[in-house]
């Protein structure tokens, strides 16, 4: 009687040892799972060094390349692509855009005469800039080219900064802004683009260097 009745009790705990390693397992589980709830900090990449923030209205691209190498300089290049997928057409120049950097702090484009006097990497910056294409290309192969020239260098002489992008329209350049005083590796960073025809402004996040790495 003894024996049926220790055989018993032993029976009965095994379904609770059961129930707590399927509790354990699906602790684990779940604290292996994203949490979907997590927001990044940095807009959608498009590629290793480009980030997008695209909407029914625009797409623009950030491109970070060049300015990685640019820890000891005093200004660095960001890449832009801008495409009006079907708005109005919009009026845009350097100050449209500004760069904010990890603490806040907002910069203005640098004007194109202190690039052309104190910045000797111009031609470096546009080679990785065209190079920098093959990853926004298909971003924007349904689009219509516009010029555009906010940084004449030597073999584009010729100022073009005041740009009218109409409907189905995209613009390919570069932007140069101060290094932060923390420095220009790491994030993120901002770059807010606003027009007058635009209701609200579009930011990009984006990290610069190592952090850019997938």
């Amino acid at each position: 009687m003894k024996s049926r009745m220790a055989r018993s009790r032993a029976g009965a705990r095994r379904p609770g040892l059961w129930c707590l390693a399927l509790l354990a397992g699906l602790a684990a589980g779940c604290a292996s799972a994203p949490n979907p709830n997590v927001v990044s900090p940095v807009s959608t990449k498009l590629s290793t060094f480009n980030y997008k923030d695209e909407g029914s209205l625009l797409l623009i691209v950030v491109g970070t390349e060049a300015a990685q190498y640019n820890v000891a300089e005093k200004y660095f290049p960001l890449f832009i692509t801008v495409a009006n997928k079907q708005g109005a057409t919009l009026h845009i120049t350097p100050e449209s855009f500004s760069f904010e950097d990890s603490l806040g702090r907002r910069y203005s484009p640098l004007p194109s005469q202190v690039i052309q006097a104190e910045y000797h990497r111009g031609e470096f910056d546009r080679k990785l800039f065209r190079e920098n294409y093959a990853f926004t290309a298909s971003s924007v192969d349904r689009y219509t080219p516009i010029p555009s020239n906010f940084y004449p260098s030597v073999t584009r002489g010729i100022i073009h900064d005041d740009i009218q992008l109409p409907r189905f329209g995209y613009l390919n350049d570069l932007l140069y802004f101060p290094v932060p005083e923390q420095g220009v590796q790491g994030g993120p960073f901002r770059l807010s683009f606003k027009t007058p025809e635009m209701a609200e402004g579009v930011v990009v996040a984006f990290n610069i260097g190592k952090e850019a790495s997938p």
